[in-house]
């Protein structure tokens, strides 16, 4: 079964991702830094206007341990 991410979803994820670094008290750019990509890349993510890899979700978790790819991309409703 395969899941086309919608805009709804991808704000969604947006949402999720700044909960997770609101906890864990990082700026954009300590984020952004740690996930490899650029603060605009990332700004983008958390307005829900693209979408960062798989990889890019495996190393936020392993290094904040707070977060899973499923627990991001699950649908909501």
């Amino acid at each position: 079964m395969s899941y086309e991410i919608t805009k709804a979803d991808l704000q969604e994820i947006g949402e999720r991702v700044k909960q997770i670094q609101k906890l864990a008290a990082l700026t954009n750019f300590e984020i952004a830094t740690l996930l490899g990509i650029s603060e605009i890349q990332y700004d983008k993510l958390l307005r829900g206007v693209s979408m960062i890899t798989e990889d890019k979700f495996l190393r936020l978790h392993r290094e904040l341990g707070a977060v899973s790819y499923t627990h991001l991309t699950l649908p909501t409703t």
